[in-house]
């Protein structure tokens, strides 16, 4: 008898764990099929962890390169940054609620941390509606490595929430060249400032000019610097003879250096399109859009 229960609690046991590693199988399927559909993403502002306030510009302004970098993925809908930046700063509401008011599948929140010439980004992407958390990582690198790290950033999000890529689009992501620390603080003041203001603008053409006199081959420091003259013309703060010769020499430098910056090509197609709408009253202004940069 002994030796008949054995047996028998020795089956049971077997058929048991058969069982229970097949569920598991069968949770781990329904897990992966159940796996949420991403189709746009909010990148919400960086948390500054410095504890200095100074240092805002900074979290600001990589969150800035993140929504560009991602927005550079046309099978995912990436929310502006100009809608996101109403989050910063206030108490935080549901990640349910961001998502519906910016409708959104997914939100992707984090801080920044920058000691020294280390950078750390701690990124945490969300699916809204369900509150489900999709990724949760870590990324460090030397400040001069920064380009590289935001594509990291970039790339691990698309793979989450399964975008799909190009193989150019791949190959970027694969392509990040070292620029220089003190170039990219100041590119980072630069963008960090209001576009619409004209002492703001002139300051920002400063820090971008200290970023190019740092490091000549930074591609976005030359293009931002032609959207600086391009804003001063459009706004007529200063007059086409001096605002639109030197946007165009900055934008062609900066598709010199990086052919497939957005960035520039946006400014082309805008420069371009002006006047077909304002012809009358701008056509002087644009008119060196005409060599088609």
């Amino acid at each position: 008898m002994g030796l008949t229960l054995v047996v028998v609690v020795a089956l049971i046991a077997s058929v048991l764990f058969r069982l229970y590693a097949g569920g598991l199988r069968g949770i781990a399927i329904f897990r992966t099929s159940a796996q949420p559909q991403i189709h746009s993403l909010a990148v919400l502002p960086l948390t500054n962890l410095s504890g200095d306030p100074q240092q805002d510009y900074f979290a600001d302004g990589m969150t800035d390169e993140l929504i560009t970098e991602l927005s550079r993925i046309g099978s995912l809908k990436v929310i502006s940054r100009t809608s996101v930046m109403q989050y910063k700063g206030e108490k935080k509401k549901p990640l349910p609620q961001i998502g519906r008011e910016l409708n959104v599948d997914a939100v992707m929140e984090g801080s920044v941390l920058r000691s020294g010439n280390q950078v750390r980004i701690a990124a945490h992407t969300i699916y809204a509606p369900a509150d489900q958390n999709l990724m949760t990582q870590t990324y460090e690198r030397s400040l001069g490595d920064v380009l590289r790290l935001q594509r990291e950033v970039a790339e691990a999000i698309t793979q989450q929430v399964r975008a799909k890529l190009t193989p150019v689009q791949q190959a970027r992501f694969q392509q990040a060249r070292e620029v220089n620390p003190e170039a990219y603080q100041a590119y980072l003041m630069a963008i960090s400032l209001d576009r619409t203001r004209q002492q703001e603008i002139k300051k920002s053409q400063i820090y971008l000019e200290k970023a190019i006199q740092k490091d000549p081959g930074f591609a976005p420091a030359h293009v931002e610097l032609a959207w600086r003259y391009n804003l001063l013309g459009m706004f007529r703060w200063l007059s086409p003879q001096d605002a639109y010769p030197p946007a165009k020499q900055a934008l062609r430098k900066g598709l010199e250096l990086d052919e497939k910056n957005c960035n520039a090509h946006f400014l082309v197609s805008s420069i371009l399109f002006c006047p077909t709408y304002c012809e009358a009253r701008l056509s002087s202004a644009f008119s060196f859009a005409i060599t088609k940069i």
